[in-house]
């Protein structure tokens, strides 16, 4: 059975804010638009996690599943108990490793906006760059919620705004239900689904003997008068072409 499994703070957990059950989350809603059954989406959402905590139960809660998929969202929690950037960054290059290793898809998410002064909006934003960052690096699929959420905010688009969080940073059920729409608008086609490549087709080159055989044969061909004979012996021979 296919299975995904979404990790990272109380943003991917979503049941602690709001009301917000586990089928109201963004991860559940983006599982089933995936094609994942209820049973095989896996939402691993720790409140307060950092990137450290998050490398340091990777094994239980997102490689021993075996998963086909991993959705990480990881960040905001860094940034407010001041982690450094680097630090940051060197966690989640080091969990991308391990994810990718394991043979796992791995898709990143960028964190909610911080609804806040101008100086936190600046600073948040240094972690949510690294993300995209490392998502360039490995070569991953990027959710880019605080890029929209920043949009709407620049927008003046305040009634969604403040309708899709609880608190400063937390989703309601409506702000669920957008971040699954924004996952669905902006990733590739199949960015929730692991894709297994085709083989590609091996071609042999025609040897010298064979291609000297052939020209023997057309030359008889032509010569003889173009016998049945020596067209079979053409085709016995073509066929041993690719």
């Amino acid at each position: 059975m296919s299975k995904i499994v979404f990790a990272g703070h109380s943003i991917v957990k979503g049941t602690d804010y709001g009301g917000v059950t586990r089928t109201d989350t963004f991860a559940y809603k983006i599982g089933t638009a995936a094609g994942y059954a209820s049973a095989d989406i896996y939402i691993k959402g720790v409140s307060g996690d950092t990137s450290a905590g998050l490398l340091a139960r990777l094994q239980a809660d997102v490689i021993g599943l075996a998963p086909d998929v991993c959705v990480i969202m990881i960040g905001a929690n860094d940034w407010s108990t001041g982690v450094s950037v680097a630090t940051f960054t060197a966690n989640l290059r080091l969990i991308a490793s391990k994810v990718i290793g394991a043979g796992i898809k791995l898709v990143l998410m960028t964190d909610n906006m911080n609804r806040g002064s101008v100086a936190e909006f600046v600073s948040l934003g240094t972690y949510e760059d690294a993300i995209r960052k490392v998502s360039v690096e490995y070569n991953c699929p990027l959710v880019d919620i605080f890029s929209r959420m920043c949009f709407k905010a620049l927008c003046n688009d305040y009634t969604q705004y403040y309708a899709g969080t609880t608190d400063k940073i937390h989703f309601s059920i409506a702000g669920h239900t957008w971040a699954a729409q924004v996952s669905s608008e902006t990733s590739p086609k199949d960015a929730f689904v692991k894709v297994t490549s085709t083989p590609p087709v091996v071609v042999t080159e025609p040897t010298a003997q064979d291609v000297q055989d052939l020209s023997v044969a057309i030359s008889d061909y032509l010569i003889n008068g173009q016998l049945t004979s020596d067209l079979s012996v053409i085709e016995q021979i073509r066929s041993r072409f690719p």
